[in-house]
């Protein structure tokens, strides 16, 4: 095992099992207020739908930042406790990366929530947005465009290289 090893170990637990995390975590997060009737009893008092929804993406965004930064911090250490340690920045990168790609698939999940009342729908819309986004991500070309096209600069700057599709300057 080398220090690319644990890097590649980290991609893919924390962002491919993380997709799941960021497709589940925002599915009832209106739809199920909405299925309830709690959205409706929260919009009757003096705040904006926009307030509403601002909250939970806050809410969302905080959640899975907070997940990234805990397995960041963890991966960090045992890695250089285990092997070297690597470029704090470009790990930070990479971390930041990992956080981007989850956040568009919590995204596309949390609108799914915005436009259905159901939970399972919600998911639904999620899993289709993943399922296609993979299947545009078969093209090398259009794969860098995709949120799954963002582990492969942030393997590269994990191990301290330049990034072959980012504009870094």
């Amino acid at each position: 095992p080398t220090v690319a090893d644990a890097i590649a170990q980290y991609l893919k637990n924390v962002a491919g099992t993380g997709i799941f995390v960021a497709i589940l975590l925002p599915m009832g997060m209106v739809a199920r207020e909405k299925e309830r009737g709690t959205a409706a009893f929260v919009l009757t008092k003096p705040i904006s739908r926009a307030a509403f929804l601002g909250a939970k993406l806050v809410a969302l965004l905080a959640l899975l930042g907070v997940g990234v930064l805990l397995a960041a911090i963890v991966t960090y250490i045992y890695t250089a406790i285990l092997f070297q340690p690597v470029a704090v920045g470009g790990f930070i990168g990479c971390t930041l990366l990992i956080l981007l790609s989850l956040v568009a698939y919590g995204l596309l999940t949390f609108l799914g929530s915005t436009l259905v009342r159901s939970q399972l729908a919600a998911v639904g819309i999620g899993l289709a947005a993943w399922v296609l986004i993979s299947i545009i991500g078969i093209s090398p070309r259009a794969a860098q465009f995709t949120p799954a096209g963002l582990l492969e600069p942030a393997n590269a700057l994990a191990q301290g290289t330049t990034p072959d599709h980012l504009l870094l300057s």
